[in-house]
Formats: structure tokens, C-alpha cells, sequence
């Protein structure tokens, strides 16, 4: 997804980072 791209693992900024992060 998109989303990945705009927060990657690497710095969660938001609770939703940390769904596409992980």
C-alpha cells in the first residue's frame, strides 16, 4: 500500500505506521 511508503517501520510516527510497518 501507499501507506507504506509514507511511514515506513523505520519511524512510527502514528499508530497507524505501526500497521503498515510491522
Amino acid at each position: 500500500v501507499r501507506q507504506q511508503k509514507l511511514f515506513p517501520n523505520t519511524s512510527p510516527p502514528t499508530p497507524t505506521s505501526s500497521k503498515w510497518g510491522h
